[in-house]
């Protein structure tokens, strides 16, 4: 997605639209989630952690095959108990102002801007903000404030050697399907840590984000089945089976 500033300048006398399905999601594999999301997330989403350059950054996986979001189904409907904020802002998102990380500005996918009376006001005729945008930002703004808590947390837990790679190996009769990429937190060595280091875990808001990812991690059942039913769908198209897949997760989309 392309994303632009909004202003009175160039929106004033355009209209957006909102999506009217959920296509614009179908090949999205995973999606950034932020802290205040988890105890919803983890209900009925693997959460898992994703390396991006030499970061890592907390997300929901969606796909088990490149360019496949199970939870999105054949008529672009939802499939989970929890929608993602991602999702539910779009297609407004807050975008950093270059060279001043802690400002942000509302900006739009130029995709759903509209030349023509179809779609709502970004401004009224006398150039006030709409309510509904002004509804949007306070949710991207509510959210976005855990952003920078989200990627910290991630960096505090990576210092601590708590997140090891997860590599999947589904199976499906004799076929087998191998998903890379995906990263968790490793048990082993958070039940090892010292009482100094689990205290100051505690104190950077660590271990709720830390146990979440590993309860979440039953959910790639949820994946799989969802999966299966994909693939009976589409038997007279495809093979039913995993056909010995791999795929890589080597970022988010």
């Amino acid at each position: 997605m392309a994303y632009v500033p909004i202003s009175l300048e160039s929106h004033g006398k355009k209209r957006w639209l909102r999506h009217s399905s959920l296509s614009f999601a179908r090949g999205d594999t995973a999606t950034p989630l932020f802290v205040n999301e988890i105890s919803d997330a983890l209900q009925s989403m693997p959460i898992a952690f994703i390396r991006q350059n030499d970061r890592f950054t907390l997300a929901v996986v969606m796909g088990l095959r490149p360019g496949e979001n199970l939870f999105v189904d054949e008529n672009n409907a939802w499939q989970s108990t929890y929608m993602p904020v991602i999702y539910r802002s779009s297609p407004f998102e807050l975008v950093p102002i270059q060279g001043q990380d802690e400002q942000t500005v509302l900006c739009i996918d130029e995709k759903c801007i509209s030349d023509t009376n179809n779609g709502e006001e970004f401004f009224s005729d006398d150039g006030e903000v709409s309510d509904n945008i002004i509804n949007i930002f306070e949710l991207l703004k509510k959210f976005n404030s855990f952003r920078m808590l989200t990627e910290n947390i991630c960096t505090v837990l990576s210092d601590f050697n708590l997140i090891s790679p997860w590599p999947l190996k589904l199976h499906d009769g004799n076929d087998e399907l191998t998903v890379n990429g995906l990263y968790r937190i490793n048990e082993e060595a958070l039940g090892e840590l010292s009482d100094e280091s689990f205290l100051k875990l505690r104190e950077t808001h660590a271990l709720p984000l830390a146990y979440a990812q590993l309860l979440s991690m039953k959910n790639i059942e949820v994946l799989l089945e969802l999966l299966r039913r994909k693939i009976q769908a589409e038997a007279s198209k495809i093979k039913p089976s995993f056909s010995n897949e791999t795929f890589n997760f080597s970022g988010l989309n």
